[in-house]
């Protein structure tokens, strides 16, 4: 039978089918809150000795069809949420680590985006959508390093290229679908979106060598798409054409104007290349944000600009206090402009004050990056900081203020990558 001989789905049946979801749901959420409730577990510092036991690593991209590349940048965008979820989340011996705990519901409204999800043998654009592909690696590193999974759902198809073609696959549907996986000596994840993957590691205290499960070859039925199967009848397949990606874009995430990297913007900037930064300076007058936006899709974050000059004028012009609250007028306008950043934007020019705070906060996860030195690194900046301060020990301001480790150490990553 050819994709175009199979029966389409219908309105009555997408509801029907939607009306199961939610009994599903009820009584799924009753369950989790009176007779196994799962905690979300909080991030901490990876323990001292404890070795990585498993990876899983898995291609972001692989899409061509401009439709597909459109519900492909929105999956990724689902991955950086969900990816900060686990990222550094610590589970304590013999407890176990729930997917939808840690990513609660996938609404427009928490950041997350139209991605593709299998729904009635068709993989259908929906909110939320590619983040099997975190539940897969989830389960791989898990029979890599060896660990009880209480709960796992295979997937009823298989996306080609996916975990699903070797049975190490997981699918998750909140919030009745879940993945479990328990940690009987304790477990600490790292989870990241480089460029171009999505990387799992599983830590655990240093033990016996973790086993690897044998991989399955698994034939099950695979989807069509609602953006490529040529189904023009389908009530789903307008929605999924609509959406199309023939070029990505290239964001500039900016604080503070130089000239020098205003002329870089002016030059290399592409017409449908969106421009982030506090407050559009060229059309308010504030020569502090005069880049050269003209023609250009710009996002404005204006609270944070008033806030930072007003709390500038009451800041003494030098000291601890000072720099903290830098830092922190930095880390506000870097998460306004994360959150506002386009999902079709596989590229971004970065200002270096807003680096660190972006890769905390994972906006930069699955984007090739450059960076704008409008300063020195901060660990080239303290350890100049600590030399002056050894050679002149009675100096009030050489060693009051350091930024955070955190912050130096994401920092000096993002510069590494």
């Amino acid at each position: 039978m050819t994709d175009l001989d199979r029966p389409l789905p219908t309105r009555a049946q997408a509801a029907l089918h939607g009306a199961k979801i939610q009994v599903h749901r009820a009584r799924r959420g009753l369950w989790n809150r009176w007779i196994t409730p799962s905690p979300r577990w909080p991030d901490t510092d990876r323990p001292e000795g404890w070795r990585c036991v498993a990876e899983s690593r898995s291609a972001l991209r692989g899409a061509t069809d401009p439709s597909e590349r459109a519900l492909e940048a929105g999956k990724i965008q689902n991955l950086r949420r969900a990816a900060q979820a686990f990222d550094g989340v610590y589970v304590p011996p013999g407890r176990s680590l729930s997917f939808w705990a840690q990513v609660g519901r996938p609404s427009a409204g928490r950041g997350f985006a139209v991605g593709r999800e299998i729904r009635q043998g068709c993989l259908i654009p929906s909110v939320g959508g590619g983040l099997c592909q975190l539940s897969n690696a989830l389960y791989d590193a898990a029979l890599t390093a060896g660990l009880p999974v209480p709960e796992r759902h295979a997937h009823s198809q298989v996306v080609p290229g996916s975990l699903a073609e070797t049975g190490r696959d997981a699918t998750v549907f909140w919030n009745y679908v879940d993945l479990r996986v328990r940690a009987p000596e304790g477990l600490w994840v790292s989870c990241r979106l480089s460029a171009d993957h999505l990387v799992v590691r599983l830590h655990a205290p240093a033990a016996a060598p973790a086993r690897r499960a044998p991989a399955l070859h698994v034939l099950r039925p695979t989807p069509n798409s609602c953006a490529t199967c040529g189904q023009g009848a389908c009530f789903r397949n307008a929605d999924a054409v609509g959406r199309r990606l023939e070029r990505p874009r290239t964001a500039w995430i900016l604080d503070g104007v130089w000239p020098e990297f205003d002329r870089l913007l002016a030059a290399e900037r592409a017409s449908a290349d969106p421009v982030l930064l506090a407050v559009d300076g060229r059309r308010v007058g504030w020569d502090r944000y005069a880049w050269s936006t003209q023609g250009a899709p710009v996002i404005t974050a204006p609270q944070h600009a008033l806030v930072r000059s007003l709390r500038a004028r009451q800041l003494s012009p030098q000291g601890a206090d000072r720099q903290r609250a830098l830092l922190a007028d930095d880390a506000a306008l870097a998460r306004t402009l994360g959150e506002r950043l386009p999902v079709d934007c596989e590229r971004a020019v970065v200002s270096a004050r807003l680096l660190p705070h972006l890769c905390r906060q994972g906006a930069l996860g699955g984007r090739r990056f450059e960076v704008l030195l409008d300063r020195p690194p901060l660990a080239t900046l303290q350890r100049a900081l600590d030399e002056a301060a050894a050679r002149w020990p009675d100096s009030p301001t050489l060693s009051d203020f350091r930024a955070p480790a955190a912050l130096v150490r994401a920092e000096g990553e993002a510069l590494a990558a």
